[in-house]
């Protein structure tokens, strides 16, 4: 019940808007399932958390600065651009670093779906919501919308190794059309900068470890993403 109340709560943004959009690509990226964090990294890892809860306010603060420094350029925008960056305003309040690379793949995709593949209008979402790797979950989710995708993170470890930290992180991509599991990898992160074709992390740290555990696998999911959406077209 607790789960299906989420999904609810979660989705209302595609059933009351947008809906005529049929065709409209959709992404909804769902925030990790299961969190495991070695003996060897947990201190780090809980001083971690700590720091963002203080300070995930601070930063929706200053995007809503930024946005009201530029309010003119913001209501030039089309809807759906309205509606991602206000999506990913809200995020903020929940923002932990469990679901760091939930908000941060949002943006990539997003960005990425419009430069190189100039796909508009687009609709790339974050979510609260985390599933286990399910295709009848995944369906709840995507509720008989056809041109649908979910990204997910059914699992992901934090440890250490001879004292470097690594992150280890299972992507997963499904489509609505054909309630389908398109992609399910893994891949092992590690915090050095400078690693991805966008600035997504600085210097060698924590954040760039959760980046590179997921980036090697974006290509695929952004290119399987674009040929599926032509074959609506």
């Amino acid at each position: 019940m607790k789960y299906t109340f989420k999904i609810i709560i979660g989705l209302l943004f595609f059933n009351n808007s947008f809906a005529q959009q049929i065709d409209t690509l959709k992404v909804i990226v769902l925030s990790p399932y299961k969190i495991e964090v070695a003996d060897n990294y947990l201190t780090e890892y809980n001083k971690l958390k700590k720091e963002i809860l203080e300070n995930r306010s601070a930063l929706k603060e200053q995007k809503t600065k930024d946005k009201q420094a530029n309010i003119e350029e913001f209501n030039k925008q089309p809807d759906y651009t309205k509606v991602m960056f206000e999506n990913e305003l809200n995020f903020y309040d929940s923002l932990t670093i469990d679901n760091y690379v939930a908000t941060i793949v949002r943006e990539y995709i997003a960005y990425r779906l419009y430069k190189p593949f100039k796909i508009k209008p687009r609709i790339i979402l974050v979510s609260t919501i985390t599933s286990t790797s399910d295709k009848k979950q995944y369906s709840e989710i995507a509720n008989n919308k056809k041109n649908f995708f979910i990204i997910n993170f059914p699992k992901m470890k934090f440890y250490k190794e001879k004292g470097e930290l690594k992150v280890q992180t299972n992507i997963e991509l499904y489509s609505a059309k054909t309630n389908e599991i398109l992609l399910s990898k893994d891949n092992i992160g590690l915090s050095k900068g400078g690693l991805t074709d966008y600035p997504m992390c600085s210097g060698d740290n924590w954040d760039c470890a959760i980046v590179n555990s997921v980036y090697p696998n974006l290509i695929d999911v952004l290119r399987i993403i674009a040929e599926k959406n032509a074959e609506v077209k």
